[in-house]
């Protein structure tokens, strides 16, 4: 069953907009994450950079639990993404098997091209950070 999910920062988790013209220091103490509305239950969101609900660049922080299951979802843009702490395993395709499932560690990063259907695993408490272009959505390819 197909549905869409879009997670909008303007509604879930103030936006900051960091100086383009001169050095600025994010400091992860800072970061305000954000409970996120089913269907991503359980997980949080933090703006570092960027409006995800404008047309733009942004950066933003994806916290979920040990053991989380993020079903097949697609994205409108590139995701580029970097694991912060923990591990997230991810697969290409429309149905979670998790045989198929590649570990991307702490320090690694993955592109997930736009529209490709894809699915995870978060083993740990697990961080990502994710640069791409708004405005950003998500749709849910199975419940």
């Amino acid at each position: 069953m197909k549905y869409k999910a879009f997670v909008v920062a303007a509604c879930v988790v103030p936006c900051f907009a960091l100086a383009a013209d001169k050095v600025s220091i994010f400091q992860k103490s800072l970061l305000q994450w954000a409970e996120l509305p089913e269907p991503f239950l359980h997980t949080q969101i933090a703006a570092v950079d960027g409006d995800m609900a404008k047309e733009g660049p942004f950066i933003a922080r994806w916290r979920c639990p040990d053991n989380y299951k993020a079903a097949p979802l697609t994205h409108p843009a590139t995701e580029y993404f970097t694991v912060i702490e923990g591990t997230l395993l991810i697969a290409e395709g429309e149905t979670f098997q998790e045989s198929k499932l590649k570990p991307v560690s702490q320090g690694s990063s993955a592109i997930v091209p736009a529209n490709k259907p894809h699915y995870g695993l978060c083993k740990g408490t697990t961080v990502i950070e994710i640069h791409a272009t708004g405005p950003w959505g998500t749709t849910m390819l199975e419940k």
